[in-house]
């Protein structure tokens, strides 16, 4: 089988788009990996300053590091849903891609196998930024975790 020169550039952009793609989700995991990492070392901060004998002028100072973490988090989250966007706007052109060179027969392309039809990242199957951020698990927990103990500290100074 002969390709034109669109197929063919179809083609190597659609390999390109694949290792970008799982590039971009290694990139995600690291954010996961950073954010833990980061709220942990504050944390660490946060208790050994708790723990040092410092005056009370300070000391209200140094309590404004409980809320780091919170900060941390919401960043993560964020950055994580940019990737988020820009994946998901990949897999549509790459649904594309699939969509000319296979015309709906069967077996369908990876992406239009798993996601079906998708315009934008915001809507249609397949999913989506917003799932992908706001109701992941991950981020919820760990935001709210991180939120729990900051008002915890804050109020009743028990850490």
């Amino acid at each position: 089988m002969s390709l034109t020169k669109r197929e063919s550039f179809l083609l190597e952009e659609y390999k390109a788009l694949r290792q970008e793609i799982l590039l971009k989700l290694e990139h995600e995991f690291k954010i996961h990996q950073y954010t833990i990492a980061g709220v942990a070392f504050v944390y660490a901060a946060a208790f050994t300053l708790n723990n040092l004998n410092i005056n009370p002028d300070a000391k209200s100072l140094t309590q404004l590091i409980w809320f780091v973490p919170v900060i941390l988090v919401v960043c993560g989250a964020s950055f994580y849903a940019v990737y988020d966007f820009a994946l998901q706007t990949q897999v549509i052109y790459i649904r594309q891609i699939e969509a000319h060179f296979l015309a709906d027969t069967k077996p369908e392309g990876c992406e239009r196998w798993f996601g079906g039809s998708q315009s934008n990242p915001f809507g249609g199957a397949g999913n989506k930024v917003i799932i992908g951020v706001i109701f992941s698990a991950f981020w919820e927990t760990i935001f709210w975790l991180t939120l729990v103990i900051f008002f915890i500290e804050r109020h009743y100074r028990v850490l």
